[in-house]
């Protein structure tokens, strides 16, 4: 392993020389087939709105609101997740029109759809529909066939809802509609209940020409949001629509679509995002073929797409939309070093998030917290950002009463069970309902970086607190079997025992005892002991990539892309390979990233990646794989190196360091 130091206070990046035209080689359709749950949706490097369009709702394949399969779309709404496995947003859906029922979808001719970043366009049912995207407004341009009627639908209802668990009327809490009085636009307003509860969305739109008749469509029983139908003159050919968001209320959502897009053409707004796209993506250069440039700058392109800073215009910035479980393990560390300046912001987000509700971020969206998945994974990203000197201005003392809290207290949803570890050392597979193993091993690692933070400030009596709970793993590690155990209070491990099954005994989250062993992050040289030492080690984890592609016990959807029983399309698994250079076999390292490099990173289509892109995670894993150095341990700057799956490519940023 080589450790980067951080030795100052400050990294500000000079963007002299950032190489342009980097969005030619990316293409947003990758992962928008199959698994991987990605959207074309228009919109800037972590920006709070995505234009984009809805091709489905209410099955988990539509997490995004689109599959590049689908063959007609119900409208554009304003605002998409990126390769996650839950679904919401999906905000004031747009869908102009000329025939047909107002919630009838439309017909797309895929010959005219194209996206790149910052833009989307298709034409659907005879419209030509093009989008673009500032920070906290969309606009779009829609071009009516000659001699008709143009309409356009605003669906105050619609939300996305990745499961179709519950009815659509169930989701918008409340909710209001207003057509401006100089009628050329509206504001609107809607609180939603989808995954992310009591989620509150404001809209202000502008039109560019005057409508002829406005209506709004009759509810089904219990729905709030409303639906609207605005009707132009006949023989108008071309619409634009321009719409602004906000977490505040209208008028700043006003205010947002004044200062961005006053004064601008669609073609200017358009290559402003053009520009900041290849500011960003220039901050990594890279030759080789196109194919290897497409998979490359796309899964950069992905790696920005999220999170979203959700702050109103002049405001502090403030992001959410972080998927911790996911994305603390690569993508977070790959923000410390392609776009330092924001991880300062995404620090003190979660530390605002932090104080807000008592508890450090889980998985937030939006602002809200959904409490999915498991873990406090949002110290690892504090604690690597500290070390790293990326955050000197932060409250330790306050930062340490957070990360105490929340790896000590219940959170409110008695999920972590943090009585049960002070008592046993480890969570009771007959004690919790779920996820004993899993959330034992992950836990473990949280509780490790939180002694790294108590160290660093000089906490002597929590450093020791906390390297003592960071030891958990090995009261479920099994000798006799050499895997990871659910285990009752008692002591005695769980009968009977099946590593190949899937969630086994409730005890696993999204993986099996094959799958799940390997989680130990933070004290790999103690693990490999456990198995004789490294050689035996090295043995017993071969065999992991070459048993049957079997699994047992209950469907998972999200274990996919195997090898033997390593599952890349899941992020448990995403360290794995990097064990071997660990155990001094760093050939063996080498040959299995370049083998789920072209297994499946170089497949350059829809359905091109194997799992979720989980908001970058499987993108960062690939940027690193092209780097040739992986954060084993993402936090504190230490990387497995490796011979890059892409020769030559290298991170093009000047970094000043000063005290």
């Amino acid at each position: 392993m080589y450790k980067f130091f951080y030795l100052c206070f400050f990294i500000v990046v000079s963007l002299n020389g950032v190489a342009s035209g980097k969005i030619k080689y990316v293409d947003p359709f990758i992962g928008t087939g199959g698994n991987g749950h990605t959207t074309p949706a228009a919109t800037r490097p972590f920006g709070m709105v995505q234009p984009g369009p809805d091709t489905g709702n209410y099955n988990w394949g539509h997490c995004s609101g689109y599959r590049y399969e689908d063959k007609t779309l119900y409208g554009f709404s304003q605002t998409h997740l990126s390769g996650t496995g839950c679904g919401d947003l999906g905000d004031f859906l747009l869908k102009p029109y000329v025939l047909g029922a107002p919630r009838e979808p439309l017909a797309i001719d895929k010959k005219t759809e194209k996206a790149s970043p910052g833009y989307y366009a298709v034409t659907a049912g005879g419209v030509a529909c093009e989008m673009t995207a500032a920070r906290c407004s969309a606009v779009y341009r829609f071009v009516f066939p000659e001699g008709s009627v143009p309409k356009l639908l605003v669906d105050n209802q619609w939300v996305i809802e990745g499961w179709g668990d519950r009815p659509n009327a169930e989701i918008i809490e409340k909710a209001r509609f207003s057509a401006s009085p100089d009628r050329f636009g509206f504001t609107a307003y809607h609180r939603s209940n989808g995954w992310a509860k009591g989620r509150d969305t404001y809209a202000a739109a502008k039109f560019s020409a005057r409508w002829t008749k406005f209506e709004k469509l009759p509810d089904a029983p219990g729905e709030a949001g409303g639906r609207y139908v605005f009707e132009f003159p006949r023989g108008m050919r071309e619409l634009e629509v321009r719409i602004a968001l906000s977490r505040t209320d209208e008028g700043a959502a006003a205010r947002n679509l004044e200062a961005e897009t006053a004064g601008r053409t669609f073609a200017e707004i358009r290559s402003e995002a053009e520009e900041e796209w290849n500011s960003l993506l220039g901050r990594i250069e890279a030759k080789g073929d196109r194919d290897r440039m497409k998979s490359l700058y796309t899964a950069l392109y992905h790696v920005f797409y999220s999170p979203n800073m959700i702050s109103d215009v002049g405001e502090k910035p403030y992001y959410s939309t972080f998927s911790l479980w996911d994305t603390f393990r690569a993508a977070h560390p790959l923000y410390t070093l392609l776009v330092p300046e924001r991880v300062p912001g995404m620090v003190d987000s979660m530390l605002r998030d932090g104080r807000k509700r008592g508890y450090l971020p889980i998985w937030t969206l939006w602002g809200c917290e959904t409490e999915c998945m498991i873990g406090v994974h949002s110290i690892p990203v504090i604690v690597d950002a500290y070390l790293k000197g990326l955050v000197p201005e932060i409250d330790k003392k306050q930062t340490m009463e957070l990360i105490d809290r929340s790896l000590s207290w219940e959170m409110g949803r008695r999920k972590e069970g943090a009585p049960l570890l002070r008592r046993f050392g480890y969570l009771p597979a007959d004690l919790v309902e779920h996820e004993s193993v899993s959330r034992t091993l992950e836990i473990a690692y949280d509780d490790a970086c939180a002694a790294r933070f108590a160290k660093a400030i000089g906490d002597r009596e929590m450093e020791l607190k906390y390297t003592k709970r960071s030891t958990a793993w090995r009261n479920l590690f099994d000798k006799n079997t050499l895997f990871m155990r659910p285990r009752n209070h008692d002591g005695r491990f769980t009968e009977p025992f099946d590593p190949f099954a899937l969630a086994y005994g409730n005890a696993l989250t999204e993986g099996n005892s094959w799958q799940y062993t390997w989680h130990v992050l933070h004290e790999p040289a103690a693990f490999m002991e456990l198995f004789g030492g490294k050689t035996a080690f090295a043995d017993r984890l071969d065999r992991l990539f070459r048993l049957d592609e079997k699994a047992g016990g209950n469907s998972v959807l999200d274990v996919s892309g195997l090898i033997g029983q390593y599952a890349h399309g899941n992020e448990p698994s995403h360290h794995v390979a990097f064990y071997f250079s660990l155990a001094g076999r760093p050939e063996r390292t080498a040959e299995l990233v370049r083998e789920i490099c072209e297994k499946f990173y170089f497949k350059t289509t829809p359905d091109g990646l194997c799992g979720n892109d989980d908001c970058g995670q499987m993108s960062a894993w690939y940027i690193f794989a092209c780097l040739g150095m992986y954060p084993f341990d993402p936090c504190g700057g230490e990387y497995v190196r490796f011979e890059p799956v892409i020769p030559g490519v290298r991170i093009t940023p000047r970094f000043y360091f000063t005290r």
